[in-house]
């Protein structure tokens, strides 16, 4: 056990450490006279094991208002998670619909929310290399999500001729 003074290094008031012995070392408290009963106390205050018929009625009540909840409430991370711990292959068939309408609205909540993040990037980009600062910005942005694949859908798809002269 550590003491402490309070005091400044020198002036007999800095922490010092101190042994705490009991007074008796042979001392058993399970010898005592009243161990039996405060043993008996303790376990009179445990709790109950629950009801196994209470424990499922009380998670197919949180599974429905959570579902429910996955179709109007305002999606946030909190409700995301609560629906990706749910485990599909223990809901009916009601509720799996449920499920996959809650998850398409939490995939829209992320797909607007990254549509957010790259407005913002892109109303600060400045110019770079030339480039108009939304060019440059959109350049970066599809770099960060892997778009270099993607084109525009004006381009016409390019022709190639084979070495002798056919399409």
């Amino acid at each position: 056990m550590f003491e402490w003074g309070g005091g400044a290094e020198g002036d007999g008031r800095e922490a010092r450490f101190v042994a705490v012995m009991p007074a008796d070392p042979d001392h058993r408290p399970w010898d005592d006279p009243g161990y039996d009963a405060w043993i008996d106390e303790l376990a009179a205050a445990d709790p109950e094991p629950p009801d196994p018929d209470e424990v499922q009625a009380s998670r197919r009540v949180r599974v429905a208002e959570l579902l429910a909840a996955g179709q109007s409430a305002p999606v946030d991370g909190v409700l995301a998670g609560q629906l990706d711990a749910l485990d599909p292959a223990e809901l009916d068939q009601d509720q799996r619909l449920a499920l996959a309408a809650a998850q398409q609205r939490v995939a829209n909540h992320v797909e607007a929310r990254r549509g957010q993040a790259i407005a913002a990037y892109a109303a600060d980009a400045e110019p770079v290399l030339g480039l108009a600062a939304r060019a440059a910005a959109a350049a970066d942005v599809g770099a960060v999500l892997h778009l270099a694949g993607a084109r525009p859908t004006s381009w016409s798809r390019p022709r190639w001729r084979s070495p002798g002269g056919s399409r």
